[in-house]
């Protein structure tokens, strides 16, 4: 394909994707500001920080997030804010027109991975057709695609993509000399991906090691093997260097756990059964639909495509016999490749079905890493090391459909397959059209009853807010741990955001424990210890309790912290507690530390 034709298929590819994104998503752009993906959970939390973040003049270190945990806040890498698009904002100082920038964002990864999809498959396949077709209807289809309704930064499936294109490069120049170009190239991709989220660059790391260990071993000269080291030596470093800098900036790192709860939990894994659950958006069924579903971090459905494209194997194999059709070797590996990141996602101990049939997955590399060190508990949501297998699949069903194409008496079949993606692609992006638009809880309109609850309230003369009932979530300590009442997130993130004031509570990851055990310590029992006092300042506190909510609300489920939240109300009893105002079911105090 030469350069003016090409441009011709991305432009054209780059339209109609663009049409599809905005039949799907144009509300989130034509009223940005009326709408949230997610008004409650992990996205109202994404939300929430990506403001306060962009906003704050708090006069902290730039990548230090102060509102919430206060007064220890804590490193905005550990707080899921979308650290690549709000820090350029905050450095530009950008502050309108914030919720528009958030969607557009995140809609444009679907632009995105249409255009690396497009360079990938331009180098292994031929059919045009094929080519644009698969370039804006694989994005849709991804794992990754419903991440944008609530953890957004995991929606990127242009990064998998990417990466892999940057393989496929490297790998065509490996029987020369090292390619600086791709290298560099390579090196940036695997250290940009960590700033959209940290699971990025384990995927694409595992990903890269594993590649070029399987091409050192497919061709073992000793020229090719100095390059396969070389090249997995380079992946190692912009792995290093992006820990470096995320613990050069966390001032926090020396009080950090060094493991997490929730590894190889069976809801967060992959099970193989996975790879043939057809989820309600997706409306072409197969022969055998695994119909149960424990949780979206085990979503790895291949879609109807990929599953009838698998009963074209034999008659590939036959064809490629008789017609001497050559191997593309770039593919067997990345196939080899993606096979360790699914040993992975079924995590250390596998199940097989609701039987209970559970054996132990030696074939995965966390098993024997974890033997070294509880580092790797951190990465728990075990599933979502699935998605370059589905990119890998998909793409290599492709490459079968394109090579029987040249087989007239099957070209029939391969239109069939191939308008099962098409209707895939629909159902999901008309589920996506037809899907409810959440109003914002940051309008006008929604903050009203917040406004009246702080109306006469000098938000200057204080440092933060506590909001009751107390919420504390990420020390992974559970009796440090106290899930919000979803109502009470949101009155307490609108109260904040009303007021410029950072809360005393918390909803962000890896929260070192001795700050959760300092901030419990004062609620429970209204007396702040020494750690907490040598961070606080001579300002008041303002305490705004949700008295209905308190009592009616919903509680732990953990007895260990419950002794904990029954206790809350002890700070309301302290000398320097003292009732300022009562608004329905809302008390407010002031304390004086």
């Amino acid at each position: 394909m030469n350069v003016i034709t090409k441009n011709k298929y991305l432009l054209l590819i780059i339209m109609i994707q663009g049409l599809l994104v905005f039949y799907a998503f144009g509300s989130f752009i034509l009223h940005a500001d009326l709408y949230l993906f997610d008004p409650k959970y992990d996205g109202l939390k994404n939300y929430f920080t990506y403001y306060t973040y962009i906003t704050d003049q708090l006069g902290k270190p730039f990548f230090h997030y102060n509102f919430m945990n206060y007064p220890f806040g804590d490193s905005v890498f550990f707080t899921d804010n979308t650290i690549i698009l709000s820090a350029l904002l905050k450095f530009f100082h950008v502050e309108n027109h914030l919720p528009l920038y958030h969607h557009l964002f995140f809609i444009s990864g679907f632009v995105l991975a249409s255009i690396a999809m497009f360079f990938l498959l331009s180098s292994l396949i031929k059919n045009k057709l094929l080519i644009v077709t698969a370039s804006v209807c694989l994005p849709w289809i991804t794992p990754q695609t419903m991440r944008i309704w609530y953890h957004f930064n995991l929606s990127f499936s242009f990064i998998i993509i990417s990466y892999i294109y940057i393989l496929l490069k490297t790998y065509k120049y490996r029987g020369q000399k090292i390619n600086r170009k791709w290298i560099a190239i390579e090196f940036i991709c695997l250290y940009v991906s960590g700033f959209f989220h940290i699971y990025y660059i384990l995927i694409l790391s595992i990903l890269g090691l594993t590649f070029n260990f399987f091409s050192i071993l497919s061709n073992l000269q000793k020229k090719q093997i100095i390059l396969g080291l070389i090249h997995c030596a380079l992946i190692a470093i912009s792995l290093l260097l992006f820990i470096q800098t995320i613990t050069y900036f966390d001032i926090y790192h020396d009080l950090r756990a060094h493991s997490a709860g929730g590894y190889d939990w069976e809801n967060w894994k992959f099970r193989l059964e996975n790879l043939a659950m057809r989820n309600m958006w997706f409306k072409v069924p197969f022969i055998y639909n695994y119909t149960h579903n424990i949780g979206y971090e085990t979503h790895a459905y291949l879609g109807a495509f990929a599953l009838y494209s698998i009963f074209l194997i034999p008659l590939y194999i036959y064809f490629k016999k008789q017609q001497k059709w050559e191997s593309n070797k770039f593919l067997l590996l990345l196939m080899l490749s993606s096979l360790v990141l699914l040993s992975i996602a079924m995590g250390e101990r596998c199940q097989i079905t609701e039987r209970n049939f559970t054996f132990t997955n030696y074939l995965n590399p966390f098993f024997y890493l974890h033997k070294i060190t509880d580092w790797v508990t951190h990465f728990r949501c075990l599933g979502r090391f699935i998605w370059p297998f589905f990119i890998s699949f998909n793409v290599a069903m492709l490459f079968i459909c394109d090579r029987l194409l040249n087989i007239k008496k099957l070209r029939i079949l391969i239109v069939i397959v191939g308008l099962l993606l098409v209707c895939d692609t629909y159902s999901v992006v008309d589920f996506n059209r037809n899907s409810p638009r959440f109003n914002s809880v940051f309008t006008e309109e929604s903050m009203k009853k917040m406004k009246e609850v702080c109306e006469g309230i000098d938000a200057q003369s204080y440092q933060a807010i506590l909001y009751l009932p107390f919420f504390h979530v990420g020390s992974e300590v559970s009796e440090y741990i106290i899930d919000p009442d979803e109502n009470g997130c949101v009155e307490a993130f609108q109260l904040s955001y009303l007021m410029h004031l950072p809360l005393m509570d918390c909803k962000m990851s890896r929260t070192p424990e001795k700050q959760a055990i300092s901030i419990f310590e004062f609620v429970t029992t209204g007396k702040p210890d020494n750690y907490l006092s040598s961070k606080l300042n001579s300002k008041e506190i303002l305490i705004i309790v949700n008295n209905n909510l308190l009592e009616h609300g919903n509680k732990p489920t953990n007895e260990d912290v419950l002794p904990k939240y029954y206790a809350q109300r002890t700070i309301l009893k302290s000398p320097k507690a003292k009732l300022i105002k009562s608004y329905g079911e809302y008390a407010i105090y002031s304390y004086a530390p």
